[in-house]
């Protein structure tokens, strides 16, 4: 489907938008601790993946 069908401009093109915003209200708005736990999990998924990256190199390992 292409950007130039009535499908795409009629249907799915407002569903994208509106469930983006839905999303968004959702963990910005209304659930901010939800929206803030995600982003501090995430933080410490990828510190930990740096973190042992580091010591692995450190060590000479295969990463």
């Amino acid at each position: 489907m292409n950007s130039s069908s009535m499908m795409y401009n009629m249907v799915l093109l407002p569903l994208v938008c509106f469930g983006g915003f839905s999303v968004m209200l959702c963990f910005v708005l209304l659930l901010p601790g939800v929206g803030q736990g995600l982003a501090a999990l995430w933080t410490a998924v990828m510190g930990d993946r740096l973190y042992e990256a580091r010591k692995a190199k450190k060590q000479g390992l295969p990463q």
